[in-house]
């Protein structure tokens, strides 16, 4: 059911992307009134964005909690093949899995390092300058609502390629994972039951 969510998430994201950017001369001939709602609209878009990233985030944190020790484990039951000078086919196989890991690892570490979803607010600053004295009253909430306007889209924007990025470094660290240990399953079963027959 997560995988489910998270790729109804994903298409919806792709979606989002396609969408072109805002028209400057439309928005700039709104009322108040429409400009506020697009401003909600546009926050309530930005919190969704940022749900979806820490649902990602934490899946990606939950399987390096697993990914980590068994990362560990295999480079301890090497060294000690090695050590003991047991080159067999399950060092070559510890050895296959534990380049599977570390490339899964890799992946999902990608995926949480990246830059983080932009914030819902902005930067009181950013409204204060002098040039936004001239305005009357009015005509500064008109302003605001505009620049607001303005950046919750370049955010929206700006969320969705993130979120394109950190999903596809999270599917390559599952089909890293996944199809890199039926390959060296598959190959350890082909060649063990090669040699069992040479043996014979």
């Amino acid at each position: 059911m997560e995988i489910m969510e998270l790729l109804l998430l994903f298409a919806g994201i792709w979606i989002a992307s396609m969408i072109k950017e805002i028209n400057k001369v439309v928005v700039q001939s709104l009322p108040i009134e429409t400009l506020k709602i697009l401003k909600q609209e546009g926050e309530k878009a930005l919190e969704q964005l940022h749900s979806t990233e820490a649902t990602i985030n934490t899946k990606v944190l939950g399987m390096l909690q697993v990914l980590f020790p068994v990362f560990v484990g295999i480079f301890a039951f090497i060294v000690d093949r090695m050590v003991n000078d047991r080159m067999d086919l399950f060092l070559v196989a510890a050895v296959g899995m534990e380049l599977v890991v570390g490339l899964s690892v890799l992946c999902f570490y990608r995926t949480i390092s990246m830059e983080d979803v932009p914030l819902i607010g902005s930067r009181p600053a950013s409204f204060t300058k002098q040039g936004f004295l001239k305005f009357s009253t009015s005509e500064q909430e008109l302003e605001f609502l505009i620049n607001r306007v303005y950046c919750i889209d370049k955010d929206i924007v700006k969320a969705n390629n993130t979120l394109n990025q950190k999903s596809h470094h999270y599917e390559n660290g599952y089909k890293v994972l996944i199809e890199g240990f039926a390959i060296v399953i598959f190959t350890f079963v082909l060649l063990y039951f090669h040699l069992e027959t040479v043996g014979q």
